[in-house]
């Protein structure tokens, strides 16, 4: 043997037990408590990697250091073509013997993984893991470095049970108004409602975010299924009944009241000069 046996310890499992208390603990003293959040993939798409179905259904509280001492790293806050983009970052560390034990179903920080970050009440996506930010010491990486940019809600289903996330989905989700007719009772926002004979075979299920009883109004989001006219919209959790008022009509006068900002009009007169609408192809001979 080459190496000096009471000096390098890298295969000493006692040394090395020891370094991964002490960064748990160090961690522990100094650090501060996210919410990590595992994406759940729904239908992913194998060619350009994106997953247009995915959700987020568990949230794990975990103890994390902050290495960003002195504020957000990334581009910032810079005005664009798309108005104002907020491009911050952050840097966490945590102690990888701590989040296998913690976090399920997850034997590393995983990339498009959510950590709420309580200082500020804002969420953040990872988007690269460093496993080797520590290069091992004593034999093994106790650490990952978790860089994360903040976080932009683009549809996911949030059924967290963290009221940071979940609000994303009621704030910023796309949402359907539907007017209601005859019923009584209040739906509770948050609830699963449905129409069809019960949940299981349901047509059509969504979550309510906003009730009005006053006009008989309810707001839903995360719609499954088809919304069917003068059927009843039943709540789960409130049991709720009412009658979904089919959409009233729309007369031709409003379809075609003039707009005096639009110049949608100008433009098809023009069109009219180059384009036969009569045609079924207009741009060929046939």
């Amino acid at each position: 043997m080459t190496l000096n046996p009471y000096f390098n310890n890298y295969s000493s499992s006692a040394e090395q037990t020891l370094r991964d208390d002490l960064v748990v603990e160090s961690i522990k003293m100094k650090g501060v408590e996210c919410v990590y959040i595992p994406r759940i993939a729904g239908n992913e798409d194998d060619v350009f990697g994106e997953d247009v179905l995915s959700s987020f259904a568990n949230n794990y509280p975990i103890e994390m250091y902050v290495k960003n001492f002195d504020g957000f790293s990334g581009e910032g806050d810079f005005l664009s073509k798309f108005g104002l983009q907020i491009r911050d970052q952050i840097i966490f560390t945590v102690s990888s013997t701590r989040f296998v034990a913690e976090i399920t179903g997850r034997t590393r920080p995983l990339e498009g993984d959510l950590i709420v970050f309580p200082l500020t009440n804002t969420a953040f996506e990872i988007t690269f893991v460093e496993e080797e930010a520590v290069f091992y010491s004593h034999g093994i990486t106790n650490t990952y470095d978790i860089t994360c940019e903040l976080f932009e809600y683009s549809s996911e289903r949030m059924i967290t049970g963290n009221t940071i996330i979940d609000s994303l989905q009621s704030d910023k989700a796309y949402s359907v108004v539907l007017t209601m007719d005859s019923g009584s009772g209040d739906y509770t926002v948050g609830e699963t409602i449905y129409q069809g004979a019960n949940l299981e075979t349901a047509t059509m299920t969504a979550k309510a975010v906003e009730w009005s009883l006053a006009n008989t109004e309810l707001e839903i989001v995360d719609i499954t299924g088809t919304i069917t006219d003068n059927t009843d919209v039943i709540g789960v959790t409130s049991e709720v009944t009412y009658k979904y008022l089919a959409e009233v009509s729309v007369s031709e006068d409003e379809l075609t009241m003039e707009n005096i900002f639009a110049d949608n009009l100008d433009l098809e007169q023009i069109a009219d000069d180059y384009i036969d609408s009569d045609e079924e192809n207009p741009f060929g001979e046939f």
